[in-house]
Parts: structure tokens; C-alpha cells; sequence
């Protein structure tokens, strides 16, 4: 996690990193448990294992990062990968994109939006 993403956070298009949603989840597991030690005893496990408040937030968050991984890096089979051989010449890329500028030219936009439009 980078500093400057939480101090950038007003700028268009900013990204927050998904570590400041674990945190954020490990934040709220630990609010149950206010004013106690995170050294403290949460559970006994089946085999008889204490798990203190530390122990177990830390299995909740890794619990949702691994269900986060999986979701993310889910295998595609051959047959479920689509293939596109619909590619594009550099000619017909530029002839497009004159066609898409030379009809922003048109619009009849406020001086506000031409801004926008040219910050971005």
C-alpha cells in the first residue's frame, strides 16, 4: 500500500488498493472486541488449540483474501475461452478515431465541457 493512495484520494479516477478493504475488515473484526487484549483467548478449536483475538483475525482475513483469490484467479478451460479474430489494422484505428474526433468537433459543447474533455 502506498501512502500517497489515500492522500491522492479526491483525484479523479483514484484507485484504492484492495489492502485498505482488509484492513478495513480486520478493523471492524477487532471492534467487537474493544478493550480487551488481542492476546486473549477468542476460541478453543477441536483439537483443543487456544485461538486468541490476534490468531483469529488474522484466519478471518485470510479467509476472505483466499475467497477473493479464488474469484480472481478462476481457471478458464479451453473450450470457455473465446477467441476473436476480428483485429484491426493501425489505417483503420486512425481512420476511427478521426471519425470519433471529427464528431466531438460537431457537438455543440460549453466552454466547461471542452475543458473537461481536453484535461482528460
Amino acid at each position: 500500500m502506498n501512502a500517497n493512495s489515500i492522500f491522492n484520494h479526491k483525484e479523479r479516477e483514484h484507485v484504492i488498493f484492495d489492502g485498505y478493504d482488509y484492513a478495513q475488515e480486520a478493523i471492524l473484526f477487532l471492534c467487537h472486541f474493544m478493550g480487551k487484549n488481542p492476546k486473549d483467548i477468542y476460541a478453543i478449536d477441536k483439537t483443543g488449540k487456544e485461538i486468541t483475538i490476534w490468531l483469529a483475525c488474522a484466519r478471518y482475513v485470510s479467509r476472505i483474501i483466499a475467497r477473493d483469490k479464488k474469484r480472481t484467479f478462476k481457471e478458464e478451460t479451453v473450450e470457455t475461452i473465446s477467441v476473436d479474430h476480428d483485429y484491426k489494422t493501425n489505417k483503420q484505428i486512425d481512420e476511427e478515431q478521426k471519425s470519433i474526433q471529427s464528431t466531438i468537433r460537431k457537438m455543440k459543447r460549453t466552454k466547461a465541457e471542452k475543458m473537461y474533455s481536453n484535461a482528460t
